[in-house]
């Protein structure tokens, strides 16, 4: 009367159901995690730009940026250094011509993994002023220097180009504090 197996591939049926069903799931999470990391670097390399642009600004067309750079949430134990170098090869690769000295954003996160370089088109011996030299900063912004501190922190910047005819560039960096 009844098909007896039908009823006993059933469960077997079922269970690759399930196996397919957790393929495809952990599949789909694995691909929204890294579009989620694709859109983390997307704005990191927007942020990087828009500092780069806001420095050669500042020091080439003595320009007065406001730059706001805050990584919103994306990374994790991450560092934001500007560098000075005195390297040929390395300043060729990244600045992409011959050059021996040269200025980059480096940025390099843990979580998630991501380092990009890129070339500042300013003069190597720009100067960030903390001295006092009668330029000051607004008021709620301090003086900083990234080559001092080691790193660019998060936060929002004005630049001047406080610049005198006989020197090399000088740029006050103010960070709101």
């Amino acid at each position: 009367m009844f098909n007896r197996s039908g009823q006993e591939s059933a469960p077997f049926e079922l269970l690759v159901a399930v196996i397919i069903m957790g393929f495809v799931i952990f599949f789909g999470l694995q691909a929204m995690q890294e579009l989620e990391k694709q859109q983390c670097i997307a704005k990191a390399d927007k942020k990087l730009e828009e500092l780069r642009t806001g420095l050669e600004q500042t020091v080439g067309l003595n320009a007065s940026p406001q730059i706001d750079f805050i990584f919103e949430g994306c990374f994790q134990n991450y560092e934001v250094q500007l560098r000075q170098v005195a390297n040929t090869s390395l300043c060729s690769r990244i600045c992409k011509g011959a050059k021996e000295l040269c200025v980059f954003l480096e940025f390099e996160s843990e979580s998630p993994s991501y380092s990009d370089r890129k070339c500042v088109n300013i003069a190597y011996l720009t100067n960030f002023e903390r001295t006092d030299s009668g330029a000051e900063c607004v008021q709620g912004f301090e003086k900083v220097n990234p080559y001092d501190e080691g790193q660019v922190r998060e936060g929002f910047y004005q630049l001047s180009n406080i610049t005198t005819t006989q020197s090399f560039p000088k740029v006050l960096m103010c960070k709101r504090g």
